[in-house]
């Protein structure tokens, strides 16, 4: 027993200096702390770290308690960042417009295309995007991909979607509102409806696939069912029936115009349905017809009464089995033109044409009655599907590079365009990744072979296409497929002055090519041009290409990677004087190696003093100017390559990731400061912050996991699940107009891109989005400018800096503590009676527009004693008064609660104190008097406030303080009231002739020639 209790007990010791068993997400440690305390050494100086139970100064709980608070520490860092996890998602770009023939409007002035699972609204005119439909699942869209779309037969401003997620959805065109929606309860794999069948839609379903319980693999075969429903509105009953079903997948499903007819073919065999029996369908057999090759699409001619196949060899055959007489025995007709597989046929309104289009890029125009074809070329790709608008004016075109060409059916012009992402993931992998452009921000990916694209993710729109390796584009002669040039590396100099591409070519029978090329920006024709080309940089192929930080656009520098161990520095050189683009060319200034490693990645510090290349499993650090080797580092295991390196922003660490790992490590210590098990496949860095992103895809759950990191910290600031395979990354800066982009706090978004071409920016939700004060917005959404014109950059930018007028309110929450005036001012308010309390109140609580309109209304009807109780102030039983006598001087009148009354002369130097206050806008210490003019009792002003507190209109100022800003808008207020208020100009005039009347206890009246009265303390 002895043996057995030492052996775990060395289990257990060896177990806490190990590596934890590795999985997803789990944070390594180098080595666990023991909880065993270790006995000091006897010549060592520090004391024990516990406390002894013996020694009462120093008692044991305390141990305990600070290992509860590590606790609460650690308890709180989780409740942290379970608070900042999530991301949400702000837009969705790009997406495939080509799966499913554009639907136009009634009118022709607008086209639906599918985009994944949402529908978006074009312009004819235009060719812009105004409007798009099934946005998200939360917001009542489909769930999956949509696979048909087509206007309401009996409502021009209704349109029926049908998705993979087996709902129908009626949607209304003008709000994009969703009007109701059928559940079918089957994947919809293709749908088609008719006017002369309400309520009723013929799907095309699949069965589920069986799994093989010993194998665990799908069955598969795939069984194919047309089925007929119909949906009952008042009893809310659905009825299905099976019309036919096929093991062979459904290749095209069509209605005739008169909808008489419907068409399905599967692989080879053509069924026609008479749907005028559909509800015999129990006792009738639909002809079953086998074509000679695979079919690949189907179009319906009423007029003439035959069916048109297209096959996968480029033969477009008639079948003409429409009529009763033919259904034995169909007569068939071909006409063969196109070399390859037909994508697309579409018959006109009066069934006199028939349009065609396939791999060949040309849209070909047949005359039914004598088979004459005519061509519209150079389409630009392979032609997808074709629609043609209600006024039999229009030809739209659906090309494989993602695009939508509307081409005018009078003279076979090009109208207007409609251009998506051209990176296509079935031929052409996204080896570029999305690269950020410096000047305009633009995303540039590879697009068609031999092309790249740059594409604007702010506006969703495409702005230009370069032509890498210029190609002449055609189609192949023979079944093999043309192999063309790639473009597998794009960077561009740091004001985008310049741009590096490297491209290949290898078919496996001639020789590989490879070059590397350099571009220079041309701001004339806004476009790069090539300036020179270099052939074979490498021997094999190159790696990777990165831009030397440390240098600036006049005299760049660019850094390749290879297979063949060796990594190059490219630089600029100039022919003597001449600064011309002509003149310069550039050369390989240095070559460097690490024991004939493979050198899988470069980067180069912000500050353009370290360069760091990835040799294996080892990290070298080299001088960014003089090209030495000054440190290593190597990442563990040793089996596994680093994949991705790059420096954060301002900060001395380095990201690297393997295979199974991802380290941050310190460049001035060379140490690790943490890593994480994580099968990360990609790495971006916001530029605007220390941040990076890493993402790792699940190819069997078909999903993405995001992670958001912070150099300094080892837990993820961000957690983001995306639901679909995500091929690259990058960080999108935000725009310079948007509001929030003007806050520091706020970072860049992330872009990434699907692999169903749907580019998604993923910001911070807006909850987590810092608060603006709500005077400020208030300054720049309520403003006549922006109401009338609309706010631009210019405008925000203004009204942002200004600082409006503050309101009684904001006072009140900027300042809860009292001051003495305003305390005081209440004891007075409570003296004075409560008619005179509730005017007050009212005329504080009046808007500038209602102040105005009560001040003309009080020049009409006078107070009869809200005079004297706002003039008077009592105090130990009598009231102090300030007058002037007939000889126009100054009396001191004091007034007794008896009714007697006692007058005090007032000397001449009372009167220059006056005269000097009135001139410092009648400052007087608050202690002593308080200064009220009879005309503005008269004219009441629309509150405002000086950040001193305020009461009834009158302004209250600090002792001993003078505000002159206060005392200019006073003026302009005041003349500004003497402009509107016309009556009350008048008034003051007569009012300056005649004495003021001022009413004591509301009988007996006093006159006062002078207009200022001074109601002393």
């Amino acid at each position: 027993m002895s043996s057995i209790k030492q052996k775990q007990l060395a289990k257990n010791n060896t177990s806490k200096n190990t590596f934890a068993e590795k999985s997803p997400g789990q944070i390594i440690v180098n080595k666990q702390k023991s909880n065993m305390i270790k006995p000091q050494q006897p010549n060592s100086k520090k004391p024990n770290n516990f406390r002894s139970a013996r020694n009462p100064s120093n008692p044991s709980h305390e141990f305990n308690d600070s290992k509860k608070s590590r606790i609460q520490k650690n308890h709180n860092k989780d409740t942290k960042r379970k608070e900042t996890v999530k991301l949400e998602i702000q837009r969705v770009l790009g997406g495939r417009f080509i799966d499913r023939p554009v639907v136009f409007s009634k009118d022709s002035k607008y086209f639906f295309c599918c985009c994944s699972n949402s529908i978006k609204v074009a312009s004819v005119k235009t060719g812009d995007i105004f409007k798009t439909f099934s946005i998200s699942p939360e917001m009542g869209g489909h769930k999956n991909d949509i696979t048909f779309i087509r206007i309401d037969p009996n409502n021009v401003n209704q349109l029926y979607s049908a998705s993979l997620d087996g709902i129908i959805k009626l949607w209304n065109c003008n709000s994009t509102r969703l009007v109701k929606e059928y559940c079918v309860g089957l994947p919809i794999l293709r749908m088609e409806m008719h006017e002369a069948y309400p309520n009723q839609f013929f799907i095309v379903t699949s069965e589920p696939q069986k799994i093989d319980p010993k194998t665990g693999s799908r069955n598969k075969q795939v069984k194919h069912a047309l089925l007929h429903i119909k949906f009952d509105e008042q009893s809310e009953i659905v009825q299905s029936s099976l019309i036919c079903k096929s093991n062979s997948a459904c290749t095209c499903i069509e209605i005739s115009e008169n909808g008489d007819f419907l068409v399905i073919t599967f692989a080879q065999v053509i069924r026609v349905i008479d749907l005028k029996s559909i509800n015999n369908s129990s006792t009738q057999k639909w002809p079953k017809y086998k074509h000679p090759n695979k079919i690949s699409c189907v179009a319906i001619n009423s007029h003439k009464g035959f069916i048109a196949i297209g096959d996968l060899t480029g033969k477009i055959t008639y079948w003409y089995c429409l009529e009763k007489s033919q259904l034995e025995d169909p007569v068939t007709s071909e006409f063969h033109w196109h070399a390859h597989k037909v994508n697309s046929l579409v018959f006109s309104s009066d069934g006199n044409y028939l349009i065609s289009g396939g791999e060949e890029g040309v849209l070909s125009i047949w005359r039914v009655e004598d088979g004459y074809v005519m061509f519209v070329p150079r389409l630009g790709a392979e032609v997808i599907n074709i629609s043609i608008s209600p006024d039999q004016t229009i030809y739209a075109v659906g090309l494989l590079d993602n695009s939508i060409k509307l081409i005018s059916m009078v003279n076979y012009s090009f109208k207007q365009a409609l251009q998506g992402l051209k990176y296509e993931s079935r031929t052409n992998p996204l080896s570029t990744g999305l690269v950020l452009e410096p000047r305009n921000h633009d995303i540039v990916l590879n697009g068609r072979p031999g092309t790249i694209q740059f594409y604007n993710a702010y506006m969703d729109r495409h702005v230009m296409e370069l032509e890498v390796s210029v190609t002449n584009r055609v189609s192949r002669i023979f079944e093999e497929e043309i192999v063309r040039h790639h473009v597998k590396h794009v960077c561009f100099s740091k004001n985008g002055k310049w741009m590096a591409t490297v491209d290949a070519r290898n078919d496996g029978v001639n020789t590989p090519e490879l070059y590397l090329k350099f571009w220079h920006f041309d701001s004339n024709s806004q476009n790069y041009q090539q300036n020179c080309r270099v052939d074979c940089p490498h021997y094999e192929d190159v790696l990777s290409l990165c831009f030397h930080s440390g240098t600036d656009d006049e005299d760049p520098i660019f850094i390749t990677t290879g297979l063949d161990t060796k990594f190059k520095i490219w630089q600029l050189n100039k022919e003597g004087d001449d600064d011309s683009i002509e003149a310069v060319t550039w050369t390989c200034g240095f070559i460097g190696s690490y024991k004939k490693f493979i050198p899988r990645m470069a980067a180069v510090s912000k500050d353009g003093t370290v360069l760091a290349v990835s040799f294996n499993n080892t990290i070298t650090l080299w001088d960014a100017f003089t090209f030495t080797l000054k440190r290593t580092l190597q990442c563990m295991p040793s089996n596994e390559n680093v994949k991705n390196i790059l420096f954060t922003n301002d900060e001395p660490f380095l990201v690297s990731t393997t295979d199974t790992f991802l380290y941050v490590w310190n460049i001035l210590t060379c140490e690790v400061l943490y890593r994480h098990v994580l099968e990360i496949e990609m790495v971006a860095l916001d530029p605007n912050s220390s941040d990076f992103v890493v993402a790792w895809n699940n190819r069997f759950l078909k999903e993405c996991r995001l992670m958001v990191f912070n150099p300094k910290s080892h837990d993820p600031l961000r957690i983001h699940k995306v639901y679909h395979i995500v091929e690259s990354l990058t960080y999108l800066p935000r725009r310079s107009d948007d509001l929030e982009s003007l806050l520091s706090e706020q970072k860049s978004n992330i872009l990434y891109i699907t692999n169903k071409n749907d580019m998604h920016i993923l910001g911070e939700p807006s909850s987590d989005k810092p608060k603006i004060s709500a005077r400020k917005l208030e300054s720049t959404s309520h403003s006549y400018f922006s109401d009338i014109f609309g706010n631009n950059d210019k405008t925000s930018d203004q009204l942002s800096l200004k600082e409006p007028e503050m309101s009684e309110s904001d006072i009140e929450e900027e300042k809860p503590k009292e001051s003495l005036i305003s305390k005081k001012k209440k004891k007075n308010k409570k003296k004075l009676p409560k008619a005179v309390e509730n005017d007050n109140q009212t005329s504080n609580n009046l808007t500038p527009a209602s102040a105005s309109a009560t001040a003309s209304n009080s020049n009409k009807v006078e107070p009869k004693n809200e005079s004297t109780n706002l003039n008077n102030e009592k105090k130990n039983g009598h009231t102090v008064e300030f007058v002037k006598d007939k000889q126009n001087e100054p009396q001191k009148v004091t007034k007794f609660p008896n009714g007697t009354s006692t007058s005090v002369q007032v000397d001449d130097a009372v009167k220059e104190n006056e005269q000097k206050e009135d001139k410092n806008k009648n400052v007087i210490k608050q202690s002593d008097v308080e200064i009220l003019d009879n005309d503005k009792l008269n004219t009441p002003k629309s509150p405002k406030a000086n950040g001193n507190g305020k009461m009834n209109g009158k302004h209250f100022i600090k002792p001993n303080s003078i505000n002159h800003n206060e005392t200019s808008k006073k003026r302009e207020r005041d003349s500004s009231d003497d402009l509107t208020l016309n009556n009350t100009t008048k008034k003051r005039k007569e009012d300056s002739k005649n004495p003021a009347i001022i009413t004591k206890n509301g009988k007996g009246k006093r006159k006062i020639k002078n207009k200022r009265k001074v109601v002393g303390s």
